[in-house]
């Protein structure tokens, strides 16, 4: 890295205006590639103090954009990289750059202080009733004919940790789900469920939703082809096995979404997919509810 560029690879040039401030003031998004093209912006300063002082304002200003009670400095840090805006300034001395990234983690500690000292407490002395729901669900899966040896593993991994919870899991993530996808024949209202379950080191999460089929009568489409519309939450859950709790979310009833599961599972037609990573990967655990059903979402939503 030279010393015309920002910790991140970004051109540091001095401003060539002459009547402008001595210190400029860049931005552009994390996620982009770290070139001038990518800039959102810049602003000029007549002291490096002030164009120090507007780039730990703009990182402040991200952090608390994204920023939920509940989270920790990791997930804050995390979104901030992803998506944040990273501030750098031209023209001032390669011994005392303003570091964006550095700058913000510190933020990020500070701002999440207390949920990182609960991480150490497991908040779950038993298990919970909603997982142990899931076993029979589970025992319905195993009894499917067309179920691939790796899903079998899978299932019986996922039902042996359930059975042994409270204890702390390992470094591994288990995930059931069925997306319905498009059926061979849809048909114009016709309804369709998909269920996913993720139990992780870090917590578990269920979620079931449904949409319905329109017909698309685009001029481009020469084939019928369906659409999607009228997506309901019938269940969002989200429960972590640390911290404060405060960013936990319980939306419906599971027990309902249980006793669905295993109509679905029960027959062959419907594709089953089961599979075990190492972590905490496939779940993103900012995720929020789009549209939740009313108390009886079945009866109340479905045509």
């Amino acid at each position: 890295m030279s010393d015309k560029d920002d910790p991140q690879g970004r051109p540091n040039k001095k401003p060539d205006d002459p009547k402008g401030g001595a210190y400029t003031v860049l931005v552009a998004d994390n996620y982009r590639i770290p070139d001038e093209s990518a800039l959102l912006g810049e602003s000029k300063f007549s002291s490096l103090e002030e164009a120090k002082a507007a780039c730990r304002q703009i990182v402040d200003e991200c952090l608390e954009k994204y920023h939920k009670p509940g989270m920790t400095s990791e997930d804050l840090l995390g979104y901030y990289c992803s998506g944040g805006e990273h501030p750098w300034i031209a023209g001032e001395p390669a011994g005392s750059r303003f570091d964006a990234r550095e700058y913000a983690r510190e933020r990020c500690l500070e701002i999440c202080r207390e949920e990182d000292k609960a991480l150490k407490y497991l908040r779950i002395d038993e298990l919970p009733a909603e997982l142990a729901a899931l076993i029979p669900v589970i025992e319905v899966a195993l009894q499917r004919k067309s179920l691939k040896e790796k899903e079998e593993k899978a299932l019986h991994m996922l039902r042996e940790q359930i059975a042994r919870m409270p204890e702390p899991m390992p470094d591994q993530s288990f995930v059931l789900c069925h997306d319905s996808s498009i059926p061979k024949n849809p048909k114009t209202g016709e309804r369709r469920h998909s269920f996913s379950v993720h139990l992780t080191p870090r917590g578990f999460h269920f979620h079931w939703h449904s949409d319905t089929f329109m017909q698309c009568n685009a001029p481009e489409h020469k084939d019928w082809r369906p659409h999607s519309c009228n997506w309901v939450d019938h269940v969002f859950w989200k429960v972590y096995f640390h911290g404060t709790g405060r960013l936990d979310r319980r939306v419906g009833t599971v027990s309902e979404m249980m006793e669905e599961m295993k109509k679905h599972f029960a027959s062959e037609e419907v594709e089953l997919i089961a599979y075990s990573n190492k972590g905490d990967r496939g779940i993103d655990w900012q995720e929020e509810p789009i549209q939740t059903a009313d108390a009886h979402p079945m009866r109340s939503r479905a045509p």
